[in-house]
């Protein structure tokens, strides 16, 4: 509730001071989802206090479409007042820490395919479902699974891995200053999540050149993959091999699992998607976002 606190105090800040100041607000999350979660009273405030105040703005910034139709919602905000400006990324400093060594034998010192998740290991990412999914892909792979990250369901994915037998398949690296020399190297990046804002470990990968398969969640994946397509628009069975990367519907084991299994025996998909993860990357390019920040603030 860090991050709503602040934008609540500056505008109210603003309105009390009876300074012209323009106040812009970056919206990242699903709050129809996310104020759900918040319990007390303490919490409970400040949904009520943001829905009240936010709409005062003089421009809110949402980084994807998902979450500008969400924040509309919840807040009372006309869309046209919402300018959707995606993640910023630094392509050249992130591919320059990619070569690096990632310190993990089965990227550096690779015998087997790998799989990668990047992220914190919580409720949110539905990390079960991929571990679950992967003991399915690997009857007929020989691939490894690396989870980079931590987080409270650390424990109870030991547990389900130990349970599947896939402890010697399956490695939890922890959390890394440097992901990048992870995903470079990886054969598949995925992520399950429940629901996003926008990916940030998604677009990192792309960044990266790894081909990636996500879930097709309410916001984001549909975004960064399938630009061309309807961002509304949810997978609810099959797969979509779009054009940047793999969508597959939420929560589904068997079509996560065929995803896999798919792009680790198809050399010359992963290949494919490699190249064109490098062209839709340049759309993240921390210049191009900068300059649309500019316009939206009125600073250009």
């Amino acid at each position: 509730a860090t991050d709503e606190f602040t934008h609540i105090m500056s505008l109210v800040s603003v309105k009390l001071s009876g300074v012209d100041t323009k106040v812009v607000l970056r919206l990242g999350n699903i709050f129809s989802l996310l104020f759900a979660r918040y319990k007390g009273m303490k919490n409970k405030m400040i949904p009520f206090v943001a829905k009240k105040i936010y709409k005062y703005a003089y421009r809110v910034v949402a980084n994807s479409r998902g979450v500008a139709k969400d924040a509309s919602k919840v807040f009372g905000i006309p869309i046209e007042k919402i300018k959707v400006i995606n993640n910023p990324k630094n392509l050249e400093e992130i591919r320059s820490k990619a070569e690096r060594p990632s310190g993990h034998p089965w990227l550096d010192n690779k015998t087997a395919p790998v799989v990668l998740f990047v992220g914190r290991l919580r409720e949110q990412k539905n990390l079960p479902l991929l571990i679950k999914a992967f003991a399915e892909a690997r009857e007929k792979t020989s691939a490894r699974l690396v989870l980079v990250g931590i987080g409270r369901e650390q424990k109870r994915l030991e547990k389900l891995v130990g349970e599947l037998g896939l402890k010697e398949f399956v490695s939890f690296a922890g959390f890394s200053q440097n992901p990048y020399a992870f995903m470079s190297k990886a054969d598949i990046f995925i992520t399950t999540s429940l629901w996003e804002g926008m990916s940030n470990s998604l677009v990192e990968a792309i960044v990266c050149g790894v081909p990636a398969i996500a879930s097709d969640c309410n916001s984001g994946s549909r975004e960064i993959l399938a630009p061309d397509t309807d961002p509304f628009f949810r997978l609810e069975k099959g797969v979509e091999y779009a054009k940047y990367g793999v969508l597959v519907p939420v929560g589904k084991i068997k079509e996560t699992a065929d995803a896999l299994e798919k792009m680790l025996a198809d050399s010359d998909m992963r290949e494919e998607y490699r190249k064109r993860s490098t062209e839709r990357a340049e759309d993240f390019r921390l210049e191009f976002i900068l300059n649309e920040y500019k316009e939206a603030m009125g600073l250009k």
